[in-house]
């Protein structure tokens, strides 16, 4: 299963909507998850002693059943976005390991941002590869000037899904 995460629900849910259509075209089952619906609190270790959120054990095994997850986000004051952080904080804790929910699984980055998107591209490569994740080079940058080449969504998705296939 191919995991396909919207940090938004404006165009990079549309951005993640594209991959899963072509993923389908190229046989593969996915998901997009539009992590803006889950309205998760702000993770703080105060809040995560007033118990874990329902929504996060549910987030949690969607992304520990897929094999490969693209992650879908634009530049939010040249990082990621908060609403990616926080989810990542909260899987990271829900775990027996930080790790358990990404380790070795293997991963691409796209992004449709106001500008060339360079700096959420590196830090989500930074905070993914800490997490354990083998992320592919080949990476989905668009905007209102370099609109989303289909042709690249599919290279990326037949890259992840070969290499998820040859583990």
């Amino acid at each position: 299963m191919l995991l396909i995460i919207s940090a938004t629900n404006g165009q990079n849910l549309t951005l993640a909507k594209e991959l899963q259509k072509i993923a389908k075209t190229q046989g593969y089952n996915s998901q997009v998850i539009d992590l803006t619906t889950y309205s998760l609190p702000l993770y703080t270790s105060q809040q995560q002693l007033k118990g874990i959120p329902d929504h996060v054990e549910t987030l949690t095994n969607q992304f520990i059943k897929a094999k490969s997850i693209i992650f879908c986000a634009p530049e939010y004051n040249g990082t990621v976005p908060p609403v990616l952080a926080n989810a990542i904080a909260w899987i990271s804790v829900f775990t027996d390991h930080y790790r358990d929910a990404f380790n070795l699984k293997l991963g691409a980055l796209a992004t449709h941002s106001g500008g060339q998107g360079i700096k959420v591209l590196k830090a989500m490569r930074m905070m993914l590869t800490t997490m354990g994740m083998k992320l592919i080079d080949d990476q989905i940058q668009s905007n209102a000037h370099q609109p989303f080449i289909s042709e690249d969504g599919e290279a990326m998705i037949r890259q992840i899904m070969n290499g998820v296939e040859g583990q």
